[in-house]
């Protein structure tokens, strides 16, 4: 059963979505969410004058998303790449299954 190519086949996604969903840096819920009025007040020198300055608006709207700690993009590919990688768990269950009965 080791030796086949199907038990790695189910088992890296398993491992791999595993990996990546135990990165801590992807649980955003802290026990003191930021304040917008403190985001506000930290951000209060940045321009606010070029409203097409970047893709949230002005330099100061950017600067508070960064300060509210909004997501990236990238970090919910890697979420999705890893819940994808968990529902593999129920196919390498199975696949185990299915060869433990077939060579017992």
């Amino acid at each position: 059963m080791i030796n086949n190519f199907w038990f790695y086949f189910f088992l890296t996604p398993v491992v791999v979505g595993t990996i990546i969903l135990s990165i801590p840096s992807f649980y955003y819920s802290s026990i003191n969410p930021p304040v917008f009025e403190d985001a506000v007040s930290t951000c209060k020198d940045i321009s606010n004058e070029d409203v097409y300055a970047t893709q949230y608006g002005t330099l100061q709207d950017k600067c508070i998303a960064n300060y509210m700690g909004e997501p990236k993009d990238w970090e919910y590919i890697l979420i999705l790449i890893g819940m994808i990688g968990v529902f593999f768990v129920c196919p390498l269950i199975i696949y185990i299954i299915s060869n433990l009965i077939k060579y017992r």
